[in-house]
Order: C-alpha cells, then structure tokens, then sequence
C-alpha cells in the first residue's frame, strides 16, 4: 500500500531552493554557473525575479492563518519591502488594524497584521457557526 506523500509542492519547493541558495552561498562558482544557467544576461534575470512583481506576496492573510497557522502567516508577511506594501494588502483583503500603525516599524506593523487577520477569521468562524 502506497503512502500518500502530505508535503505540500510548495514547501518541497522551499526546501529545494533553500538547499540551493545555501551551496550557492558556500561556493561562489556554483552561484556564478547556477546564474549563467537560468539567464542569457543579468538583466533578464534581475527583473524576472523583482520583489515588485504581481504574484510576490498573492495570498489569503486569513486562509494562511487559518490552514498554515501564525509562524507561516509572519514568514509570508515578512517577505513584503516596507509597511506600505503590507497596508494595502490588508485594505485590499479587509484586514482591520490601528491607522497609526502605518508609522511603526515592519516587526510592529506585521504583528497588528497578524492580529487583524485572526479578529477576521474569528469573525468569519462565529458567523459560520
């Protein structure tokens, strides 16, 4: 009888990216040939991975919270450059969160976030039930 395999293809991706950005920071001629491999010229590549593109941080705040709990809901948060970025994803997803936060630091600002997002979910479980 086959096991069915609960790794989710995501999480399999991150571990096989983090395996290779830690060789490629262990041997600097591997990064070099990995680079040259994925990209004709720096350029292309630099702007096919940019922070700024539609998809870098397109997910559920609530979904996260609720199926992958609060470390995974930090970590995803914790990928976004500034606090505006943040704040507008939480506008867009009607995250509730103190207005006065847009001036904290990103550590604070994650953290109102993150307790926005489980008032939310709280919200929608009670009324479910």
């Amino acid at each position: 009888m086959e096991t069915e395999d609960t790794i989710h293809p995501a999480d399999r991706l991150d571990r096989i990216f983090e395996v290779i950005s830690a060789e490629a920071r262990a041997n600097p001629e591997f990064a070099a040939r990995l680079v040259h491999a994925l990209a004709e010229n720096r350029e292309d590549f630099d702007t096919a991975f940019e922070p700024d593109a539609p998809d870098a941080l397109s997910f559920s705040f609530v979904a996260v919270l609720h199926t992958q709990g609060e470390p995974e809901l930090r970590r995803l948060l914790d990928k976004a450059r500034n606090a505006e970025e943040l704040l507008r994803l939480a506008d867009e997803q009607h995250i509730p969160y103190d207005p006065d936060i847009a001036e904290a630091p990103l550590p604070k600002v994650i953290t109102a976030l993150v307790e926005g997002a489980r008032f939310r979910l709280n919200d929608r479980l009670a009324a479910a039930s």
